[in-house]
């Protein structure tokens, strides 16, 4: 088993808490950002809500979760109306590190989230590790401030060391640690879309050319004619 790696953008949350009342974390999943979260500050209160209580909770009393501060509030993207109560607690009271959030998106860019905590936050995105940060070699990026001098020169650069291609093709994520009896290499398959499902042929279509015949198909009578459709106006009229 790996032991924990220290995150390198971890002085910056530290940072960020010493200024303003909020500190958003985000990444897409599986990059450690729970890990680098609850190794902040063991001392803060840590709600997930992955928990389907907590999420209960935020959903119908978001203001019951932040009595007590600081306070850090895990995946937030599952209910974005909680943002609008932490607005309201930090309007009430404002004070640098009470609030420490993270999400599996970009907050920013979620059409149903209520508001952006603008001027009361501090968005950082956590990368996946880079290569220097997984080999815990900081002096691996002592050469990026060479960048900046007047004398450098390119043919100094040294040569990082590992199984580059290997570690582009994971993409910068941890890698995988198979369980007992568990092959390694085997191939690996996302689960379906949430969602009922609604193979082709429920719909009495044998392939993608007569799917596109029978959306052609789809609508019309004499009071009514027919109008153009897309897939995704069949999948949403279909509840997918």
């Amino acid at each position: 088993m790996n032991s924990m790696r220290q995150r390198w953008v971890a002085r910056n949350v530290d940072s960020c808490l010493r200024v303003l009342p909020v500190t958003v974390v985000t990444s897409a999943r599986q990059t450690g950002k729970t890990t680098l979260v609850r190794s902040v500050d063991p001392a803060r209160t840590f709600l997930s809500l992955d928990d389907v209580g907590v999420l209960d909770q935020a959903t119908r009393h978001p203001e019951s979760l932040l009595g007590i501060r600081p306070v850090t509030l895990d995946e937030v993207q599952r209910a974005p109306a909680l943002l609008l109560a932490v607005k309201a607690a930090v309007d009430q009271r404002r004070r640098a590190g009470d609030f420490l959030l993270t999400g599996s998106a970009n907050l920013l860019l979620l059409g149903d989230v209520a508001d952006t905590l603008a001027g009361r936050a501090v968005y950082l995105e956590l990368p996946p590790f880079c290569p220097t940060e997984w080999g815990q070699r900081r002096s691996g990026l002592a050469p990026l401030d060479r960048l900046f001098e007047a004398d450098f020169d390119l043919r100094d650069w040294p040569s990082e060391p590992g199984d580059w291609p290997a570690w582009l093709l994971r993409g910068g994520f941890p890698p995988e640690e198979p369980g007992p009896g568990a092959r390694r290499g085997a191939p690996c398959r996302d689960p379906p879309p949430a969602g009922r499902q609604h193979p082709g042929p429920a719909l009495g279509v044998d392939g993608p050319g007569a799917l596109t015949r029978s959306i052609g198909r789809t609508g019309g009578s004499r009071s009514h004619p027919p109008r153009p459709m897309s897939v995704r106006t069949l999948s949403r009229s279909g509840g997918g």
